[in-house]
């Protein structure tokens, strides 16, 4: 078995733009966590879920944070936490 590609993003404090980024062979979304965690829109990984699904690179998501807005949730993430796409 060779070598992996992978990224782990996180803590994560802002969107990123993964166009460019289609070599990774796996990527990895989390929010920050602790008592002073800051808050992680959910737009973020949303984005980088539909990104991985475009590219075929598996997903998962680790973590929101330990401060969030839970109304502000998609029903999905509210439900399944760690969540894993696969190709």
């Amino acid at each position: 078995m060779g070598c992996r590609t992978w990224v782990s993003s996180g803590p994560r404090l802002t969107a990123i733009d993964w166009r460019g980024w289609e070599f990774i062979e796996w990527l990895v979304t989390e929010g920050e966590s602790g008592r002073h965690a800051r808050p992680m829109s959910p737009d973020w990984p949303r984005s980088d879920r539909d990104w991985c699904q475009a590219a075929g690179v598996p997903f998962f998501f680790l973590i929101f944070s330990s401060f969030f807005d839970m109304p502000q949730m998609n029903s999905r993430y509210s439900r399944i936490s760690p969540m894993l796409l696969n190709r």
